[in-house]
């Protein structure tokens, strides 16, 4: 036991700092779904950040086919968000990024 009586009070601040992303599974699932879809050509990185213990922020670079229109592109993300957030209930915010469809914005 430790005697901390007769010690003056003093104010004190921890810092902690940790890097928590998803799985290395969890993020190649992620790309494989992706990848499933007919429109897709590439995924490029799966990012991903811890905002609670049941709350995850996962970001994935997709390219589609030069060919792919916005509504086949708008298809395709949305069937990559469903899936994704069917098998992985703690991934609460899903951005999918396409440079494809930045440009033909």
């Amino acid at each position: 036991m430790v005697d901390v009586g007769g010690k003056d009070v003093t104010d004190r601040r921890a810092v902690a700092t940790a890097l928590v992303r998803v799985a290395p599974e969890t993020a190649r699932a992620i790309r494989e779904m992706a990848m499933a879809q007919p429109s897709v050509e590439e995924v490029g990185h799966v990012l991903s950040m811890y905002v609670g213990p049941d709350d995850v922020l996962v970001v994935v670079d997709v390219n589609f086919h030069d060919d792919t229109d916005t509504g086949e592109a708008a298809h395709a993300i949305a069937a990559i968000e469903k899936q994704v957030r069917a098998r992985f209930p703690m991934i609460k915010r899903l951005f999918i990024a396409s440079c494809s469809l930045f440009f033909l914005m």
